[in-house]
């Protein structure tokens, strides 16, 4: 007869296995497109922070600013975004460390990181940049995926961005909204 002990860790590396198995195969990539539009062309005021933050990390400036628009599998939202710009290349203007958080309409917010180039001399289209999903909360707290993020030359640089790739998620994952 083996050795009971041995038995029970068998039986609970095995649940978790199957368990961690259900929760990657529920988390299928899906498509993810948006239009986001600038609520403030010249942006919101800089946290003094955040603004020290950029600073620190060898940047010239950082900035702040709000979009709203409607995405799938989010629906319509507000974006609040902050990143560090680099001018040492200009013409073009490097965003880094850019940070968004899309608030969905029923409260459920969806993180992302990105960073983009804007180049000034190639005109409608001048930026260019990635984003990568990483968490949330309600049915985005365990988001991932990303894609791309392109101006589409409409009004000032970066008035107008479509993000479009993927995005995995749990539809399910809801919080009671007893916690």
């Amino acid at each position: 007869m083996g050795n009971p002990m041995k038995s029970i860790a068998i039986l609970f590396v095995s649940i978790a296995l199957l368990t961690a198995f259900n929760a990657a195969v529920a988390q299928e990539s899906v498509p993810f497109d948006t239009y986001g539009y600038v609520t403030n062309p010249a942006g919101d005021p800089v946290d003094p922070e955040w603004l020290a933050y950029c600073l620190g990390e060898g940047f010239n400036a950082g900035f702040q600013g709000t979009r709203v628009g409607t995405a799938t599998h989010l629906g319509n939202y507000t974006s609040k975004e902050r990143g560090c710009l680099d001018f040492s290349l200009f013409p073009i203007v490097q965003s880094r460390n850019i940070e968004m958080t899309f608030i969905a309409a029923n409260g459920d917010e969806l993180f992302a990181t990105s960073e983009a180039d804007f180049d000034f001399f190639n005109p409608p289209e001048v930026t260019w940049g990635v984003f990568e999903f990483v968490g949330g909360s309600g049915r985005f707290e365990s988001a991932s995926g990303g894609g791309e993020v392109r101006d589409i030359g409409i009004g000032a640089s970066g008035a107008v961005l479509r993000m479009v790739g993927e995005i995995s998620y749990d539809a399910s994952d809801r919080r009671n909204s007893d916690d």
